[in-house]
């Protein structure tokens, strides 16, 4: 049942932007994207474990944490170079 509430609550981030805004925000890496997907999960009443995302997770290398810029594309960016 658990991997169903880990669908489920991948379905709802599809259609929700502030739900997967929420999962994916301060992520730099599948640790935190797992940990904010835990907290929201019981928000809606999805339970699942760590350990159960984990497995999730690594089966749907798409879903990418969020990371920082590199100093270099920072640099790009400010500079006006693309």
């Amino acid at each position: 049942m658990s991997q169903a509430n880990i669908e489920k609550l991948y379905q709802k981030s599809i259609n929700d932007q502030m739900l997967r805004t929420r999962i994916l925000q301060g992520t730099t890496s599948h640790d935190d994207v797992i940990k904010n997907a835990l907290k929201e999960a019981n928000n809606v009443g999805c339970k699942f474990t760590y350990e159960e995302a984990s497995s999730w997770l690594n089966n749907h290398e798409e879903i990418k944490p969020v990371s920082e810029l590199s100093n270099d594309q920072l640099e790009k960016i400010v500079g006006g170079k693309s």
